[in-house]
């Protein structure tokens, strides 16, 4: 099952996203109007076994987007394990700081 999260020119949609350990992808949907979006996820530690070509686990343990995710794209991950893991979207319009969240895996 796809969870997904909609990266708006306003900001996340939801900012929080609630997921089972049995459900498969979190969908990072870029559906801003003319924004690169990149991505930092903390993984915690945690493996993951299932990234979109455009993100890449970097020796720190944080998921990071390989490459910009343009408008109509996406990006993905999963988690296998419970826990909540922050993440930082860069790009959305009017946030030069970027937009944090979480994905709270139960």
């Amino acid at each position: 099952m796809l969870c997904t999260l909609r990266l708006t020119d306003k900001g996340l949609e939801p900012a929080t996203l609630q997921m089972l350990t049995e459900d498969d992808v979190a969908l990072f949907l870029n559906e801003t109007t003319d924004s690169l979006i990149t991505l930092d996820v903390s993984a915690n530690g945690v493996e993951t076994d299932c990234l979109s070509e455009n993100m890449k686990i970097g020796a720190d343990g944080v998921i990071r987007s390989s490459t910009p995710v343009v408008p109509k794209d996406f990006a993905s991950t999963c988690f296998r394990k419970p826990g909540t893991y922050q993440f930082t979207v860069y790009g959305i319009p009017n946030h030069p700081e970027g937009v944090e969240g979480s994905i709270i895996v139960r």
